[in-house]
């Protein structure tokens, strides 16, 4: 496990410098669309670099909850990157304007209703800031009534995101990953968020297995949590070349980081089949 770890740190540096690049080329084409997909290129990188670090110290639970940040970034650049340009236009403003000041006003109220409990110096200094001047919240609040909200968020949900992301791309091969199949793992790491008794019986099944199952079980685990979050990032750059005008393979560096990402995603499912033969092996024995 070490060796797979050194190389997804070193294929990780790989595909960052690569993204560097793909953004570069895309401001060429779609300044409004590099200004909203390269701040979530950096927060994917960024976690996936968290992910394997804690890998690394063997954090596996921890690393699928920060996968499931990664994993919402992902989806929320290709849910933009729809090849229709006027829904890709109104969902740009969507994600970088009407989604804040729904925000806003969330917040908004929730400091008002802090500060009705503690109205103390103390938290007006802290508050105050957030709140809403008289005239913008009235403004906001009548352009965002409670129907007009709960439409947004829900069409901005993760699974109406992945839906309308799955018929969008139907049929088609322009990104390698797989969006129905990040909802096993988004689910996983909601239990463990939640604290749910799902998360707490997972933990119980992972601390009660043989010492040479859970051993095996483990690096299976590391080794999907690398696997995904290698993917994720380097899965990024198709997902936004498929609605400009370039081929992602023409940026200097894909072809290699493709090969070698394979390469050692060859060597992940090696491990996890190794988890899988101990199965095996114990159906047999009973």
């Amino acid at each position: 496990m070490p060796e797979l770890i050194y190389w997804s740190e070193l294929l990780h540096f790989r595909i960052a410098k690569f993204i560097r690049l793909c953004l570069d080329e895309l401001q060429v084409h779609d300044p409004e669309l590099t200004n909203v997909v390269d701040p979530l290129c950096h927060f994917i990188l960024t976690r996936a670099e968290a992910i394997i670090s804690l890998v690394k110290r063997k954090q596996l639970w921890d690393g699928d909850i920060i996968s499931r940040s990664l994993s919402e970034a992902v989806v929320k650049m290709a849910f933009i990157c729809c090849k229709d340009l006027t829904e890709r236009s109104q969902r740009i403003r969507e994600y970088a304007t009407d989604m804040i000041e729904i925000e806003d006003l969330r917040r908004s109220d929730r400091c008002r209703q802090i500060l009705a409990e503690a109205d103390t110096p103390k938290w007006h200094n802290v508050l105050d800031p957030l709140l809403l001047l008289s005239e913008e919240e009235t403004a906001l609040r009548k352009k965002w009534t409670k129907a007009a909200r709960t439409k947004l968020e829900q069409k901005w949900s993760y699974l109406s995101m992945i839906c309308a992301i799955d018929k969008e791309m139907r049929g088609t091969c322009e990104t390698p990953l797989g969006f129905r199949a990040l909802l096993h793992s988004y689910v996983i790491a909601t239990h463990f968020i939640h604290a749910d008794r799902t998360s707490f019986e997972l933990l119980w099944d992972r601390s009660t297995r043989p010492a040479l199952v859970r051993e095996k079980l483990e690096e299976a685990h590391a080794a999907r949590l690398l696997s995904d979050s290698l993917w994720f990032a380097f899965g990024a750059w198709p997902v936004v070349a498929r609605v400009v005008a370039i081929r992602p393979d023409t940026v200097e560096g894909y072809k290699d980081i493709e090969d070698d990402l394979a390469r050692l995603s060859k060597r992940f499912q090696t491990v996890e089949a190794e988890f899988w033969a101990t199965q095996k092996s114990s159906d047999t024995s009973t």
